[in-house]
């Protein structure tokens, strides 16, 4: 009988199994027993990863729509530049440049000494004296809220006009066309008709007031002469 026939059987279980499986020694000696620890398993948390990367698309988005807005922004704001530059060349300076490169900021600045003048003349404060005051009927008219609205602004108007007559026919254009609405320019319409016909209805009654006035002393001169000759 030989020697390993001998030798008592060891048993081995088989971890690997959920059943208890028998082996001999000799199997147990080239199967490799798994050892904790030696080998390192990398696990990958994929929801992280999707929160980082929806992270970097908005983040990129973000930057890419800033920058497009940024240009867009630039480039509207220069083409208002160049557009407000062309608008006051074609409605201002083309054919006006002795008065907009020599007389405009005269004629700024005298408009102002006039606008605060009406506004002196208009202030109730100033009227306190003893020959003029606020209770006379002169005090009263000027210093009404009519006359503390619109005299300053006429006065200033007027001294503009007076000092750079086409740029003030130009300033008024452009109002009218570009800045007041068509019932406004209606109205105001309306009221420059009335003007005029005032005007007219006053020209005629100072003419015919005139001539009256000359036929009297020319009447008188002729009774003068019939009655006492010289």
């Amino acid at each position: 009988m030989s020697t390993d026939s001998q030798l008592p059987r060891r048993r081995f279980y088989d971890v690997s199994s959920k059943e208890h499986v028998v082996i001999s020694s000799e199997e147990a000696s080239h199967t490799p027993i798994p050892v904790k620890g030696l080998t390192s398993e990398v696990s990958i948390y994929e929801p992280l990863l999707e929160k980082f990367h929806d992270l970097h698309q908005s983040v990129n988005h973000f930057y890419k729509t800033s920058v497009l807005e940024y240009q867009n922004l630039t480039h509207a704001a220069k083409n208002e530049i160049q557009n407000s530059k062309n608008y006051l060349n074609e409605n201002f300076v083309v054919g006006n440049e002795y008065e907009m490169k020599e007389k405009l900021v005269p004629s700024v600045f005298y408009s102002l000494i006039g606008f605060y003048t009406g506004r002196i003349v208009t202030n109730p404060h100033n009227w306190n004296s003893v020959i003029f005051g606020t209770k006379s009927l002169l005090g009263k008219i000027t210093t009404s809220l009519p006359s503390r609205l619109l005299f300053p602004i006429a006065l200033g108007a007027y001294t503009f006009e007076n000092q750079t007559p086409i740029t003030y026919q130009r300033v008024g254009a452009v109002v009218k066309h570009d800045v007041l609405h068509k019932d406004t320019i209606e109205i105001i319409d309306i009221g420059k008709q009335e003007v005029e016909k005032t005007r007219k209805l006053f020209n005629d009654l100072s003419e015919t007031i005139d001539l009256t006035l000359q036929k009297q002393i020319h009447r008188l001169r002729q009774y003068a002469v019939d009655t006492w000759p010289f």
